[in-house]
């Protein structure tokens, strides 16, 4: 029964692929332009740009559950810190949501999805994992994605 070895870890191997993409950086340093994940904790230093972001929480996740017929697509409010060479850090907030009901400024163009930095544009690309219908997510299973680009 060599078989079911093998087919465990061909399992395990599928399962963990998703996570494992190597196209997308998980922290670490960054090229602008290049779309990068990040978990609560995590910072992305952005080559060339003296700029570090570090997710620090997901808030107010009230984004529609894909399973559900919502009459509006909710939002999250994805809270980051930039620190610019050797200066304090500063906290922005980015929504999923580029036009969230609630009273925000908004970001460049109106979008609040992005903010500009020093020079540069972060866009919030993504959040995951999608609302479950009925509960929450984990604080721990949040992966958002940005992307930076110039101004």
């Amino acid at each position: 029964m060599r078989a079911r070895p093998v087919l465990f870890a061909l399992g395990a191997l599928l399962a963990l692929a998703p996570a494992c993409a190597p196209h997308e950086p998980r922290g670490g340093t960054v090229r602008p332009r290049q779309v990068f994940t990040l978990a609560i904790g995590d910072t992305a230093r952005l080559q060339g740009t003296g700029l570090a972001v570090t997710l620090r929480d997901v808030r107010d996740d009230s984004r529609c559950p894909p399973d559900a017929d919502c009459g509006w697509q909710g939002d999250a409010t994805i809270v980051v810190a930039v620190r610019a060479g050797h200066s304090a850090p500063a906290e922005h907030e980015l929504h999923t949501n580029p036009r969230p009901a609630r009273s925000v400024p908004p970001g460049p163009d109106g979008d609040h999805r992005a903010v500009r930095l020093d020079g540069h544009t972060l866009r919030l690309a993504g959040l995951a994992p999608p609302n479950p219908s009925g509960g929450e997510v984990d604080r721990g299973d949040y992966r958002a994605r940005f992307a930076l680009h110039p101004a």
